[in-house]
């Protein structure tokens, strides 16, 4: 998508799943394998040139996305919730919680399957809680 980004979420049947994983080798296979200069049928706004770069683009926005709960996460443990509103700074309604949460989840699941944060347990709630790696 030319302006905006997919929503790469986990989904209630695979909780522990890692779809942004999916999708940024994804990223990495379409620079690969597909010319740069094709026209790009998006499915949201117009068609595009610049594959490549929106590739690129989209991989540095989801690894900013994990620097704010590697940063977050290395003050203190946090949950999913907790992290929502660190990514997601605007008022969002109920059905734009639900994409904020599971989009959350997908980046706070590749940072554990990455071994850069660990899911812990505070009491009976799940928690995420950075690793220092040496």
């Amino acid at each position: 998508m030319e302006r905006i980004s997919p929503n790469v979420s986990v989904f209630a049947g695979e909780p522990n799943g890692d779809p942004l994983g999916h999708f940024l080798r994804t990223q990495r296979l379409l620079r690969a394998e597909v010319p740069d200069e094709v026209l790009v049928l998006a499915g949201h706004h117009r068609p595009f040139n610049g594959l490549h770069l929106r590739c690129a683009e989209l991989e540095h926005h989801h690894e900013d996305r994990c620097d704010i709960i590697r940063t977050a996460c290395a003050k203190r443990p946090m949950s999913a919730s907790e992290l929502v509103p660190m990514l997601f700074r605007r008022e969002l309604d109920a059905h734009q919680m639900s994409f904020a949460f599971t989009e959350t989840l997908a980046h706070v699941n590749r940072l554990v399957r990455r071994g850069e944060i660990e899911t812990v347990l505070d009491g009976e709630i799940l928690v995420n809680q950075a690793v220092r790696l040496g």
